[in-house]
Formats: C-alpha cells, structure tokens, sequence
C-alpha cells in the first residue's frame, strides 16, 4: 500500500509535468508559427499562432505575431481585433501600441487611436511615429489645425520621414489646400526616394485633382522599384480604362491574371475584353468559369452582357434569368438587369432591380449611380439626390456624383445649390471637364453668362472640342442673344455628334423663335428613330407637327410621349385639349379605360381617361378616378394637381387639397400651373401670405399669363397690400383686355 504523503508527492510531479508539457506545448506552438511566417507560409503560421494563443488567451506576443499574420495574408479585420488585444496586454510595447492605433485609424475610431497615440507620447514626447498617429486622429475628429500642429513637430524631429509628410497631405486635402497638399506629397517622395508607399499616394492624389499624367508617372515610378507589385498594375489598368485609353490596360491586366491566378483577376480581364468589344477573348476567359459551382453565376453574367452586346437580346434576357433564379441575390446580375431596363425606357423596372443590388451590397457604386439615374427619370428628383449623398459617402468628393447633384438641383431650379455644387466638384477635381460643364450650366441658368465663358473658355481651347461643349456654347451665345453664333455653336455639335439632344433641342428652340418651323420638324423628324425613347423630344416634336398642322401625328407623339412618362404633366395636357379639339374625347376614353382594365397598372392609361372626364365637366368621376390614381401611385403630380384644384373650386375637403397641391407642387417645383393651384388652395384656406408667394412664383415661371396677375393681385388685396394688387390687375388686363374678372377688380380697387 502506498502512502499518503507518497501519494500527495506523485500527484504534485503530475501536475508540474503537465503545466511544463503545456507551456513546452504553447511555445512549440509559437516557434512554428514563427517559421513558416518567415518562410512566407502564411496559413501555416496563422494556425499555429491561433495554437499558442488557445493556449494561452493572455500572451501578448502570440496575439501581436498572429495580427502580423492576418495582415500579411490581407484579413485585415481579422489582424485589427488581434492589434488591439495585443495592445491590451502589452501597454509598453510601443510597437504594439501604435500598430493598433494604425489599424483604429483605419477602422475610423478616432477617439480611441488619439488615446493609444498619446498613451506612447506620455512616455516617449519625441515619437515621430505617435506624433503622426495623433495629427491623423486628431484629423479624422476634424481638428486639422491642430493635426497640423503635431504632423509638423513630426517633421521636425525627423524631416527625412515620408510617412509624415502623406500624413500632412491628407490633412491639405481635408483643408481643402489643393496646392499645399500637392507639396506635401512631393516632400514625401523626394524624403524617401525608393518609397512605394509615398509613389502610390501622390498617385493617388494626383488622380483626384484630375492630374492624370502626374499620377500615371508616380505609378510608372512604382513599378520601376518593384516591376511586380499588383496594387499598382490593378490601378494602372484602372487609369488606363477610366482615360479611354483602353488598349494600354490589357497588359497590366493580364499580367495581374497571370500573377494571382484569383477568380476576381480573370474576371476583370473578361470585363476588359467585353468593354474592348474582342468577345472571343472574353469567352474564352469565362467559358472554364462557367463549369465550377462558385464561379458559374459570375462568369454567366458576363456571358449575358457579351450576347446583349452582340445584339442576342432575348438570349442575353434568358441566361440573365436563370442567373437570377439560381442566385436571387447577385447584385452584379441585377444591376447589369438595371442598366438594360434603362436602356428600354424602363426606369421602374430598373430602379427596382438597382435597389435588390444595393440591399446586397449597399456600398456597391455602379448600383448606387443607377439608383440616382432611374429616380431621376422617373421624376424622384428629390430621392435622386439622397441616393448620390449616399454615394458620396462611400467616395467623398467624387466629381461624377457631385456632377449630377448639379444638374438634379438645376432640374428643380435651385440655382445656387446647382452652382456651389459644380463649384465643389471643379475644386475637388480641376482637371474635370464634366465638372466645369456642370459649373458652365448653373451659371447660364443664374444669369452669370461672363462667369460663364470664363470657366467654358478651358473646355474650348481643348485640341479636340467635343460637340457636347459646343452645345453648351450655343446655351450661352442664346442667352446673351446672339442668333447667329447660337446657331453655329449648335451646328457644329451635330455635325460632331447627331444625337446631341442639346444642340437639337437648341436649334429647334432658334428655328421656332425665327419661324423656320418646317426645318425644325425635318431635323427632328429625321432623327426621330435615334431618340424613340426620350420623351422630352418627342414632346418637342409632337408641339412642332402641332403647329405645322398635323393633328394626326402630334396626336401618335403625344400618346408616345405619356405612355414613356405619365408623369409629364404638359404632355398629358396638351393630349388632353388635341383629342378635345379633334371630338375624339368619348372614344379615347373608352380606349384608355380598355387599356387600363388589361394593364391595371398602366399609369398613363388611367391618368389620361381621368383628365378627360375631367374635361367634360364630370367632376364626380373625375374625383373617383385620381383618387383611384393616387391610391395607386401618390407620386402622381397631375392626378394630385386636379383634385386639388377641384378641392378648391368646390370650396370642400380643403385641408385636403393642401396635402394633394403641397405633394404635387414638391414633385414639379417649377410648373407655374402647379404653383398658381397651390396659391388658389392657400387662397380658400385664407393663408394669405403663403398663396402671395405661390402666386408670385408662378407668376415668375410664366411672366405673360395674365390668369396668373390676377390671382396674385387677388392674394395682395386680401392681404391688405392695395398698391402691388393693382398693378398685378393692371399687368392681368395688359395682357388680356378681354379678363372680366381682372377688370372688375380693378375697378373695385378704384
């Protein structure tokens, strides 16, 4: 029989035996992991230091040399949690300290880097590498005078680092000091001359402020210090393929497809065959995807657009489907289903589709840009410009969304938003030549016509003028009055560019104020097949067959013209009085009421039956039909215009009418009709002040209408200002001696 205290004494060498094999073991563990990381075996190693650290959650150094793992091996959420512990557990290691603070910077947890950065300055004040951390946390909390302050004392201490100097570039940048940021970034290469990192900044710099032969030559200079690195190959294709200069794209591509052998990689190298159009070369890239289960969805999708480019539609369609029905959540197959649903003058369908990709992928920017278009076109002008702040978000100060908010706030006649938005856009990117376009445009539209010519003086001056600046040149030369020189402009685009919309649209507008109506209508009919989706022309030529009397094909552009945009509220007006003119109005209610009931959900349909009775005087049915409408589609402004206007007339359900007329006069802000309603609402309500202001914007929209004078002079007299009401009558009764109701209120005044 043993002994106890035997007993005891073999249980106690146990336990120390295996607290030795479990060190032994962590170590071992370790020491391997350290190995194969050196040997550039990277999920090796990660799983041999995940080893220590299960065996050890609180040793530091196993945490630090698997964060370096993860970020070696491009994991680096992975690497950024492990950063952070490890800091935790070894608060003097400097080293650690500032790697986590790296990677909360980049995790844009300012607060927290700013508290690592001075934890390591508390004890080191002379730490370059702290003093930069802090300058750019304290950036990231938006105090750039005193990240200045700090990036400086950093270059002092060590003026021959080039981090430091990046560092001081990016907070120019957030300053918005262009030139000073452009001369920080140069001290950084000229600091460290072998640098990659300072080369790929300036870069990158130099391409946002539009220098794209600067940025093209620091790429060049990376790749001469290291000829294989992938980051810049992948961002000289990029380059190569956004300046149209297309063919030199393919050997950085291919170079990158052969160097990673990644899906991703062959991918982009099918993309750049199908957009050089060499549709052999894509197929034969894609065609091995197609056969493994994780690559068949992706490289079917290009396949889809290679057969839709080829001009096989409805195989395109159909491979695209199955697509969908195998993997309803691919965001590219939808947003590649997005871009053809536009291009059919479908934009329903299409934002549809943009928004199942953006609720897969809400960062992803091609779906974002199609959001924007698709509201746009179909008349969310106000969801259109939260759609591109979205984007802005994803890339701060990109010239593209910046662009289209301006041409959005101009389409709602907020002038001064339209011209500071351009203005951002050139700053942020002055070699931009959309930028400056948009910049040109809002200053046309406020009146600013030198200002104008100034920024357009660039674009003109350019080896090749593209025929979209000479259009806008004919805009400018309009609006200063020279007939002649607008012509001209206008001319030149078309024989640049046929299907230039605003130099058609421009000459249409010169031929009409100069009687050359016939002209015009062969212009445009000549170019009626190229633009059979636009809706904005074929109401412009609808209006010129009109006038040339041709009833019969106005009436065909018209309907057209409705059925692509029910929400055109002048189109459907003018269908409206052309099929009452011709006593047409009982039959094509009838067609349009058979046109709905087979397509319940055929807008232009319903709206246009509804006008009609309205026309008639059949106020109940007109009633019953835009509420029917607008349970339907509460967007739609004329339907909402109406019955508001019906509200009004008949003196009821007028709280009513106000949201009906504020809904309709939010989605067209700038139709006088729409505006003059809203006023006659507040007018009923005894809203005095604000009916003053509606009436005075209409009244602004369309200066010749005397219905309109008269409401506002209405307005002024019941708002007790006598003197601005009579010359509102007085202008009413110019305009039209023939006004009884304008007369008579004069008269009361007197």
């Amino acid at each position: 029989m043993i002994p106890d205290h035997v007993r005891l004494l073999v249980a106690c060498l146990a336990i120390a035996s295996l607290g030795c094999s479990a060190e032994a073991a962590k170590r071992r563990a370790f020491d391997r992991g350290q190995q194969y990381f050196q040997a550039g075996k990277l999920p090796e190693a990660i799983i041999e230091f995940r080893n220590a650290v299960n065996r050890d959650e609180r040793w530091g150094e196993a945490r630090y040399q698997l964060a370096e793992a993860y970020a070696a091996h491009a994991e680096p959420e992975l690497a950024y949690k492990q950063y952070i512990r490890a800091a935790d557990l070894l608060p003097d290691d400097v080293n650690v300290q500032l790697k986590a603070a790296a990677y909360l910077l980049l995790a844009g947890q300012y607060d927290d880097a700013k508290a690592r950065a001075e934890q390591v300055l508390a004890k080191h004040p002379d730490n370059v590498e702290a003093q930069v951390a802090l300058g750019s946390a304290l950036a990231g909390l938006h105090d750039l005078d005193a990240a200045v302050t700090r990036i400086m004392h950093a270059i002092q201490l060590d003026p021959g680092r080039s981090q430091s100097y990046m560092t001081l570039a990016r907070v120019r940048v957030a300053q918005r000091r262009t030139d000073e940021a452009r001369a920080a970034f140069d001290k950084a290469v000229n600091a460290e001359t072998r640098s990659v990192p300072a080369y790929l900044a300036r870069a990158n710099f130099q391409w946002s402020v539009g220098d794209l032969a600067d940025a093209e030559r620091s790429l060049k200079r990376v790749l001469e210090l290291e000829p294989g690195n992938i980051l810049t190959h992948r961002v000289l294709a990029t380059l190569y393929l956004s300046s149209e200069r297309i063919p030199e794209a393919e050997e950085h591509l291919k170079l990158v497809a052969a160097a990673t052998k990644t899906v991703a990689a062959q991918l982009s190298l099918a993309d750049y065959y199908l957009l050089s159009r060499r549709y052999d070369d894509a197929r034969q890239v894609l065609s091995p995807l197609t056969t493994a289960a994780a690559t068949r969805s992706a490289a079917e999708t290009r396949l889809a657009n290679l057969l839709y480019a080829e001009g096989a539609l409805a195989d395109a369609q159909r491979l695209l489907d199955e697509v969908l029905q195998r993997e309803p959540n691919h965001e590219i197959a939808h947003l590649l289903k997005a871009r053809w649903l536009l291009v059919a003058a479908k934009p329903e369908q299409a934002l549809e589709h943009a928004r199942l990709a953006l609720s897969v992928n809400p960062d992803l920017v091609p779906a974002l840009y199609l959001k924007a278009e698709a509201e746009a076109r179909t008349r969310r002008t106000a969801d259109a410009i939260a759609s591109l702040h979205e984007l802005l978000k994803v890339i701060p100060r990109d010239p593209a969304a910046q662009t289209g908010l301006s041409a959005l706030h101009l389409a709602r006649n907020e002038i001064e938003s339209a011209v500071h938005v351009a203005e951002e856009a050139l700053t942020n990117a002055p070699g931009n030549a959309a930028a400056r376009m948009a910049l040109v445009r809002a200053l046309i539209a406020r009146g600013d016509l030198k200002a104008a010519a100034i920024e357009l003086a660039p674009l003109k001056a350019s080896r090749e003028t593209p025929a979209e600046v000479h259009a806008v040149e004919g805009a400018l030369e309009m609006r200063r009055g020279n007939r002649r020189a607008a012509r001209a402009s206008f001319e030149r685009a078309l024989t640049q560019d046929a299907a230039s919309r605003e130099a058609l649209i421009g000459l249409t507008l010169l031929d009409a104020t100069e009687n050359k109506s016939l002209a015009a209508r062969s212009r445009l009919e000549s170019r009626l097949a190229s633009f059979d989706n636009d809706p904005g022309l074929l109401f412009l030529s609808a209006k010129l067959f009109l006038a040339d009397g041709q009833p019969a094909r106005a009436e065909e552009l018209l309907r057209r013209t409705v059925a692509l945009d029910p929400f055109d509220i002048e189109a459907a007006r003018l269908l409206a009085r052309l099929l009452t003119d011709r006593q047409r109005v009982d039959a094509s209610i009838k067609a349009f009421d058979e046109e709905a009931a087979r397509e319940p959900t055929n807008l232009s349909a319903r709206l246009m039956g509804a006008v009609l009775v309205h026309t008639q005087g059949n106020l109940a049915d007109a009633k019953a039909r835009y509420q029917a409408i607008l349970r339907i589609e509460p967007r739609a402004a004329l339907a909402a215009n109406n019955l508001a206007a019906i509200y009004a007339e008949e003196g009821d359900n007028l709280k009513e009418a106000q949201t009906l007329a504020e809904s309709a006069a939010d989605q067209v802000p700038t139709h006088a009709g729409v505006l003059d309603t809203l006023g006659s609402v507040y007018l009923r309500r005894q809203l005095y002040g604000p009916a003053i202001v509606q009436f005075g914007r209409s009244v602004a929209a369309e200066p010749n209408n005397p219905l309109y004078h008269y409401h506002l002079g209405l307005a002024l007299s019941k708002g007790g200002d006598t003197q601005r009401a009579r010359e509102a009558f007085q202008r009413a009764v110019k305009l039209n001696p023939r006004l009884g109701a304008a007369r008579r209120a004069l008269e009361t005044l007197d």
